[in-house]
C-alpha cells in the first residue's frame, strides 16, 4: 500500500486504462476525513462496505453451470472480486476487513493472503485470522 500525505484541498491523481481519477481531500474535521472523487462514469467508485455488498450479490447469481454469455460475465466479474475483497481484508476498518475475510473464505475456500488483522482490533475467529488462499486461476 502506497501511503501519502496530503493537506485539505491537496489532491492525487490515479490513471486507470489511462483515465485520470482525481481524489481530492474536500475537507478534515476531527477523525474524518471528507474525499471528494472525480472518475469517467465507466470507473465505479464505491465505499468497501458497498462493495462487498456487489460481490455478494455477484456470488448469489453465479451459475453452476455457464450456458450464456451473460453467465460467462457474472463469472469473470466474480474472479476479479478475488484481487477486490483481498485488498479491502487488509484495511484498517475491523469490522469490513472481518467480513472481506469471511467472504473469502466462503466463495473461494480455503485461505486468504491477508495481512493479519491488527492486534488493536477485538479479538477475530482464529480460522478467520488464519485466512490464506490457493493461487488464483486465470
Amino acid at each position: 500500500m502506497l501511503v501519502m500525505t496530503r493537506r485539505e484541498h491537496e489532491a492525487i491523481v490515479l490513471r486507470i486504462d489511462g483515465a485520470p481519477v482525481v481524489i481530492q481531500v474536500t475537507r478534515i474535521a476531527g477523525d474524518r476525513i471528507r474525499l471528494g472523487i472525480t472518475a469517467p462514469s465507466s470507473i465505479a467508485v464505491n465505499r468497501a462496505e458497498v462493495e462487498l455488498d456487489l460481490i455478494e450479490q455477484a456470488a448469489e447469481q453465479t451459475p453452476l453451470v455457464v450456458t450464456t454469455p451473460e453467465d460467462a460475465e457474472t463469472v469473470r466479474t466474480l474472479a476479479r472480486s478475488r484481487e477486490m475483497l483481498t485488498a479491502i481484508a487488509n484495511t484498517s476498518d475491523y469490522g469490513v476487513a472481518l467480513r472481506a475475510r469471511e467472504l473469502l473464505a466462503r466463495l473461494f475456500g480455503g485461505k486468504c493472503s491477508a495481512q493479519p488483522l491488527s492486534p488493536s482490533a477485538p479479538s477475530a475467529p482464529s480460522a478467520v485470522n488464519a485466512l490464506s488462499l490457493p493461487p488464483a486461476h486465470a
